[in-house]
């Protein structure tokens, strides 16, 4: 990456890799996808995938599946931090409830692995990985 400064000076600056595991809970589908910020400042998707969940099982049995599966994801891809979308405002109270514990679950998957957890809205995710 090269930095331009004032009066015409630039420096180059090497940026470490980065690899950050993002996750997007969901009711009946959990999403997640590593990627890595190469030196080049570029990201590259390392893995992705979804958790299906089956509104027949209890809660406790689908929230046990998403920690479950989460943990392997950071034990086979071995991300430096997690990054999931903040708490937003539902109409169905229900709904955000459970959701809500999806992502308390997911919480749980990084942080008890030692993994820091940092929470951002929506659409600042998708202006970061997709530009817009």
């Amino acid at each position: 990456m090269v930095l331009k400064l004032s009066r015409g000076l630039s420096f180059s600056v090497t940026l470490p890799a980065m690899r950050v595991l993002g996750i997007d809970c969901g009711g009946e589908y959990t999403g997640y996808g590593v990627v890595e910020q190469g030196t080049d400042t570029k990201l590259q998707i390392v893995c992705c995938g979804t958790i299906r969940l089956s509104t027949r099982e209890p809660l406790p049995v689908r929230l046990n599946r998403v920690y479950e599966r989460l943990r392997e994801v950071i034990a086979d891809e071995h991300p430096e931090m997690v990054a999931i979308e903040d708490v937003f405002y539902a109409v169905n109270a229900k709904s955000a409830l459970k959701l809500g514990q999806v992502r308390g679950v997911a919480m749980l998957s990084a942080s008890s692995c030692g993994l820091e957890v940092a929470e951002y809205s929506p659409l600042s995710i998708k202006s970061a990985v997709c530009g817009s």
